[in-house]
């Protein structure tokens, strides 16, 4: 019995580690990844705020994109600096982010619709 409770165990370890690793959090920052390479899905709008700087990896895989909404009404924000990696903003990635004053768009990074709305840039 104590056999079976012991591997119980250790597969419940195993399932959460796998389950944890595809998406997780680098504070104020969640990120997932997708097809082995990792995406910023959201930054807390609670905690974040001045200075925020993306990675360029995430356990290992390229950071290469903001998601749609990810940073969306992200108030005190006020500066993000993002890798050479990132190739795609999405859809109101930054929108509404009222005192960004400051950000680093890397070299033909696709922007998507309403991208920077409502910033101070």
């Amino acid at each position: 019995m104590k056999k079976k409770l012991f591997a119980f165990f250790i597969a419940f370890a195993v399932l959460s580690i796998l389950c944890t690793s595809s998406m997780a959090a680098e504070a104020p920052l969640t990120f997932e990844i997708r097809s082995g390479e990792a995406w910023v899905t959201e930054c807390d709008r609670m905690t974040a705020e001045g200075y925020i700087e993306v990675p360029s990896q995430y356990l290992g895989v390229p950071v290469v994109g903001i998601d749609d909404f990810a940073f969306y009404f992200c108030e005190n924000v006020t500066e993000v600096s993002l890798p050479e990696t990132i190739r795609e903003i999405g859809e109101w990635g930054f929108a509404r982010c009222f005192s960004l004053e400051e950000i680093n768009v890397p070299q033909d990074t696709e922007l998507g619709l309403g991208a920077f709305l409502g910033c101070p840039l």
